[in-house]
């Protein structure tokens, strides 16, 4: 039984953080686990914003978004860690 005092860590990356790929990399690797991903709509903004004017910089922040979202528990393998993806108010 899991104890429900217990506070979820929270991650809040920025866009290099996201244009980097490296936290879906450790999400696959279960090397981070039972954390809350929070990505605030700021960053969103800024990588659709690269994205619209072509910029491959914009194009890898959403993919890892998208990557992240697949990897919130909805469908990964037993080896994969658990996040949730919060406050992303995006479209992707």
């Amino acid at each position: 039984m899991k104890n429900e005092n217990k506070k979820t860590e929270k991650i809040v990356p920025d866009t290099s953080v996201l244009i980097s790929g490296i936290l879906s990399d450790l999400v696959q690797k279960g090397q981070v686990s039972d954390v809350e991903i929070i990505i605030p709509e700021f960053v969103v903004e800024e990588l659709r914003a690269q994205a619209s004017k072509g910029r491959e910089i914009g194009f890898k922040g959403i993919d890892e978004i998208k990557k992240l979202r697949n990897l919130d528990g909805k469908g990964r393998e037993e080896s994969q860690a658990s996040s949730i993806l919060s406050n992303c108010a995006m479209n992707c």
